[in-house]
């Protein structure tokens, strides 16, 4: 599997910077601020939603970063309806149906879960990518090179 690749400011700060390379690049620059909350979003994603944004907003990036999250919170809450149901049947073919399509949506929530700090080792992976305009190259070089 490939790496993810290094965002400009990265670059600059780990001293691995080509002019001849990544001029052109133009990164994502930050989102301003929090998102409104998608409509329709169920009483239950809607409070996954707020949970997640509390307080990092900044970490996110253009319209793109809120359409996955709203897409986790919305994997979230059907896999918390497909287990309220589970719990009630009786009939086990009926019941391990409802099970796999648990399984499922956990698994695509988990998947997107990963991508917004989900759980402490996919906290530890997470790179948000510097807002360029507030990079000073120079510093971060000097800070570097001390």
């Amino acid at each position: 599997m490939a790496r993810t690749p290094k965002s400009t400011a990265e670059h600059l700060r780990d001293g691995t910077y080509n002019p001849t390379r990544h001029k052109d690049r133009q990164d994502i620059r930050l989102a301003d601020g929090a998102p409104e909350k998608p409509r329709g979003l169920s009483p239950l994603a809607g409070k996954l939603w707020d949970a997640v944004l509390t307080g990092r907003p900044a970490e996110f990036q253009a319209g793109c970063d809120f359409a996955a999250l709203a897409g986790m919170c919305r994997w979230f809450s059907e896999w918390h309806e497909v287990m309220r149901s589970a719990e009630d049947e009786t009939e086990f073919k009926v019941k391990y149906t409802k099970l796999c399509a648990a399984s499922v949506c956990w698994k695509q929530f988990t998947a997107a879960g990963a991508k917004f700090g989900l759980t402490p080792a996919d906290r530890c992976k997470l790179k948000a990518v510097e807002n360029m305009s507030d990079v000073d190259p120079l510093a971060i070089l000097e800070a570097s090179h001390n």
